[in-house]
């Protein structure tokens, strides 16, 4: 090859540089363009808490202790050793938030607590009947994944139950949409530590943007809407603290909780109307 073809054949590499390069800029420039024109958000906006949430490392810190006819476990309540703190309020670990997913944002937070069923007309007495209530909150995220107990179940080595899953219905003294909705009953077995064999389920809700839902496909759906400036999902979910056989009964005493907790826990939870307003405002700073 002689030396005026190889500079040549250079200045035809360049060209050619030259021109792929233009095209990925002009199509860099028209797809901000569209989005822009269009009101895309790829990368949602995290939606702030209502007035009044305290969230302390990542825990909201002022749930009620007391709601209706459940208070939360005392102190030796569940447990010989006494702390000074009520066994019923549940801290989880740095690394199982991390793993969770709820330290990716600073406006993520978790609830957990075990709340003791008193009967009404005697507020310091107890039936003997416990129950967890989680509670999760997730913003400013792009694309995270809802855990389900079908899933996480299997983890703790319990088998899920297909057949004897389903949605229900419940309804409670919240304002609609949550005066009336559904939450699913994932049922379960497994095995006690004296080897005694088990049945029970857990129960859960979503919000979405404020609206209920069951699943986690319509989670991720409304996540992925790209006309969609501010989102969030929290997760309300509820179980026996000790499972039985009797899934009628497991129904009854949870869904009977749930009537009592979701009001209690929405007041934590940004509404409908909440998301609504901050989409009208005019674009700000996002953090």
């Amino acid at each position: 090859m002689s030396a005026a073809s190889g500079r040549a054949g250079a200045r035809g590499g360049w060209a050619h540089f030259g021109i792929a390069a233009g095209l990925l800029l002009a199509a860099a420039v028209g797809f901000n363009t569209a989005v822009r024109v269009l009101k895309v958000h790829l990368v949602k906006a995290p939606v702030p808490w209502p007035a009044g949430t305290k969230v302390v490392d990542h825990r909201l810190a002022n749930f009620p202790v007391r709601f209706g006819d459940y208070v939360l476990a005392g102190d030796g309540e569940l447990s010989r050793r006494r702390d000074g703190e009520p066994d019923g309020l549940v801290r989880l670990r740095k690394e199982q938030l991390e793993e969770l997913g709820t330290t990716k944002h600073r406006l993520n937070w978790y609830y957990q607590g075990i709340f003791a069923e008193t009967p009404p007309g005697e507020p310091e007495g107890r039936t003997g009947r416990y129950f967890t209530l989680h509670v999760t909150y997730y913003t400013g995220l792009v694309d995270p994944a809802p855990h389900v107990p079908e899933v996480c179940l299997f983890v703790g080595g319990y088998y899920p139950l297909p057949e004897e899953s389903g949605a229900v219905e419940l309804h409670t003294s919240a304002p609609p949409p949550w005066d009336r909705f559904r939450v699913w009953r994932t049922a379960y077995a497994g095995s006690s530590r004296r080897g005694g064999y088990f049945k029970s389920a857990e129960y859960y809700v979503f919000s979405v943007n404020g609206q209920p839902t069951t699943s986690r496909l319509t989670v991720r759906s409304k996540l992925a809407n790209p006309l969609a400036r501010y989102v969030y999902f929290a997760k309300i979910q509820v179980a026996p603290l000790r499972p039985g056989t009797d899934l009628a009964a497991c129904d009854r005493d949870c869904l009977r909780f749930l009537r009592q907790a979701v009001p209690a826990v929405l007041k934590f939870l940004p509404s409908a109307e909440d998301v609504r307003r901050l989409e009208s405002a005019p674009p700000g700073s996002d953090d």
